[in-house]
């Protein structure tokens, strides 16, 4: 009787230690606490211009204490060409931002909905999987997760004008001084434009294109070395996209 007793009292133990201080729930208030979410949309989703498929989280601590939570990214597969990232608090990380720096203080009982997941699949058809972790940053075993599983179609497919958004060779990779694209199978008309960004989104550098260009060369001694954003397109339609790596 006397090993039943403390058989019991250890698995008891052990259950309140595995249990979370926190619950999470879509914008809906149903409870996805460490459940997988399905969205489906399309795949002609470009980073940075176009309006990604999002995802909305609820965060509750479920305890009578305030808990100082951070929330981080762990990226299962996603394709090449594409671009996610999240916001938490009043923050929204870089694409190259696996965990958010600023905590977000939820007291006991609070509910918190600052967090967005953003995914552009890059014209790339298929399911592509994304785990988020939400924890306490003073205990960080403390945790609950979500995995979100965007399933998109249609990807490659013709859009304003007949342009198509397609793959856009470009090198050296990382550029030092220059870097050239190919943009011989676009048939631009002469009304669109290089853009690049850095990682807040600001535009850094911009060059018209003129019709039937077959190649592009941006001269790159005003940026300094990083990571930089790109995006040929016109108006609100993305011909392509994608991440330039500056090494002087």
């Amino acid at each position: 009787m006397k090993h039943l007793l403390i058989f019991g009292l250890f698995l008891l133990t052990t259950l309140c230690k595995a249990q979370s201080s926190f619950s999470l729930t879509d914008k809906d208030g149903l409870d996805v606490t460490n459940s997988t979410v399905n969205i489906t949309g399309d795949a002609n989703v470009f980073f940075p211009n176009d309006e990604p498929l999002k995802w909305q989280g609820k965060l509750t601590n479920t305890t009578q204490s305030a808990k100082p939570v951070l929330v981080k990214r762990q990226v299962i597969n996603v394709p090449s060409g594409s671009e996610n990232q999240f916001c938490w608090s009043v923050q929204c990380y870089a694409p190259i931002t696996n965990q958010a720096t600023d905590t977000v203080d939820i007291a006991g009982g609070a509910t918190d909905a600052s967090f967005y997941s953003y995914f552009f699949p890059g014209g790339n058809n298929g399911s592509w999987s994304i785990k988020y972790v939400f924890f306490d940053a003073s205990n960080p075993s403390d945790s609950v997760h979500v995995t979100l599983v965007f399933n998109v179609s249609g990807g490659n497919t013709s859009i304003g004008n007949n342009f198509a958004k397609v793959g856009i060779p470009f090198g050296p990779v990382p550029a030092n001084r220059t870097v050239t694209f190919q943009t011989s199978a676009l048939n631009l008309d002469g009304n669109e434009s290089l853009r690049v960004f850095d990682l807040s989104g600001k535009t850094v550098a911009q060059m018209p294109l003129k019709k039937a260009q077959k190649e592009v060369t941006l001269f790159l001694d005003a940026l300094n070395s990083g990571v930089y954003l790109w995006n040929i397109g016109k108006g609100s339609n993305t011909l392509g996209t994608g991440r330039l790596i500056v090494q002087h």
